[in-house]
């Protein structure tokens, strides 16, 4: 009777051993900002191309899990591959990441800035709004492909500006996301062609401020 439970016993692991290796990796879902239809200075049309690039970074996102996946529990591992993807994994899961949260930081309304926490960061930290406002659009003026990201720097407790390329070059570690800008041309190109500078001036009126509070909230715990 023993040997029959051991016996049961190593069936039933072995199946579930088998059903936890083919469980699929999880699967992002996109989120809508159809609520951002009707901003000023971003057409509907721009706006709709937008979210649909950022569609297709949560598609690749899933897609290249699921392929790591299959490589992984693949009794052929393919290291040349499983590192291409790995590193393709970057580039689209920031690119998802990214996209979601410059959505999330701007707003159809011209929002003010009066009696919030961050208004007086940034005059602490840069000695007034309009110089960090004037750093903010100088670095993204920057040269080729990228974003501007104000980032709460937990080791200074300050608030910083940085540029980053692609998605994933240069992002500074140990930093918090606060206030971010899209400087790929399809953010601002169908719109203000090469005038990226009138694309920049219209980003920071439309700064959701009251989800950069609540990041910088978060950021300084």
């Amino acid at each position: 009777m023993l040997k029959f439970f051991q016996l049961l016993f190593m069936i039933f692991m072995t199946y579930a051993s088998a059903e936890a290796q083919s469980l699929s990796p999880f699967q992002y879902k996109a989120k809508k900002f159809d609520y951002l239809l009707g901003m000023e200075g971003l057409s509907d049309d721009l706006l709709k191309e937008h979210f649909e690039l950022y569609r297709g970074y949560v598609n690749q996102t899933n897609l290249i899990n699921q392929k790591l996946s299959d490589l992984l529990n693949s009794s052929k591992m393919s290291a040349y591959e499983y590192s291409a993807l790995k590193k393709a994994y970057a580039f689209e899961f920031n690119g998802m990441k990214l996209h979601e949260l410059y959505f999330e930081n701007i707003s159809k309304m011209r929002e003010k800035t009066d009696g919030l926490s961050i208004t007086k960061k940034l005059n602490s930290d840069f000695g007034s709004y309009e110089l960090w406002e004037k750093d903010f659009i100088q670095t993204g003026l920057t040269r080729g492909i990228g974003w501007v990201i104000s980032y709460f720097d937990k080791t200074s407790g300050k608030i910083i500006n940085s540029w980053i390329s692609s998605h994933e070059v240069g992002v500074p570690i140990f930093n918090d996301i606060i206030i971010i800008m899209d400087c790929w041309e399809h953010a601002y190109l169908k719109n203000y062609g090469i005038k990226r500078v009138d694309y920049l001036n219209n980003f920071v009126s439309h700064i959701n401020w009251k989800v950069a509070e609540a990041r910088l909230q978060n950021a300084d715990k």
